[in-house]
């Protein structure tokens, strides 16, 4: 947080956190991104991505400000009912947030995101690329959460936990525009335990186009993997129950 509050607005400022770099979240706005265009690049591999550790669930990183970039960055919680491990605030539009990870509660089982990634209204835009989400058996409610979106892009990202409502999900509003779901693979559940519970719900019918998706959950037809089915353009998935 210290190094964004050096930063100057839509310059191109980039901040390299190194290898083996920690940090842990205890509040509110923890670390806020909020100087727009900042961009913010992890360093390092395995366990020696920068690692933010949550030690409260009022811990929080937030994106507040427009372009911002993240990743290769790594958000372990540490206690039970976190709220969010990102929460992109309303009107930070094109977000990007990109290779980071969402795994590893230091008690498994219990420690949990409620959801990994919270995105408000008016948050426009975003893009959740190529990241890893396992919340194990812990009692999690999403993995992303997005309300009323527009124009957002989740592509290629492994989801994998035992999420109460949805891997993904849109809250309040179903969202306008064009909102992209591709290249993921999106399990609801466990090995030996997958849940009877969809892989992505929708408030209201939407404008989502999903395709080239790997589903799994244990429910009864195609249709049931997400609700409001009939009302998104859908190609090219395979559903396994």
């Amino acid at each position: 947080d210290y190094a964004v509050g050096r930063c100057t607005a839509s310059r191109g400022d980039v901040i390299y956190v190194m290898p083996g770099h920690a940090e842990t979240l205890s509040a509110a706005d923890a670390v806020d991104v909020d100087v727009h265009g900042v961009r913010i690049i992890g360093l390092g591999r395995g366990t020696l991505r920068p690692k933010f550790t949550y030690d409260n669930s009022a811990g929080e990183f937030v994106i507040g400000a427009d372009n911002v970039r993240i990743e290769n960055l790594w958000f372990v919680p540490s206690v039970t009912g976190i709220t969010h491990a990102i929460d992109v605030e309303a009107s930070a539009t094109d977000c990007q947030i990109v290779n980071c990870d969402f795994s590893g509660a230091e008690a498994a089982g219990t420690d949990e995101f409620n959801a990994a990634i919270t995105a408000v209204a008016l948050a426009d835009r975003g893009l959740i690329q190529g990241c890893y989400f396992n919340s194990g058996a812990a009692g999690a409610i999403y993995a992303i959460s997005l309300d009323t979106p527009i124009d957002w892009q989740i592509l290629d990202n492994t989801i994998i936990g035992d999420y109460s409502t949805a891997c993904v999900g849109t809250i309040t509003g179903a969202g306008a525009g064009t909102n992209l779901m591709f290249g993921n693979v999106i399990m609801n559940g466990l090995p030996g335990d997958v849940n009877a519970v969809a892989c992505f719900t929708q408030s209201a019918a939407g404008t989502w186009a999903v395709g080239d998706n790997r589903f799994m959950c244990d429910v009864a037809t195609a249709a049931l993997f997400f609700t409001n089915y009939t009302s998104t353009i859908n190609f090219g998935n395979l559903y396994t129950d």
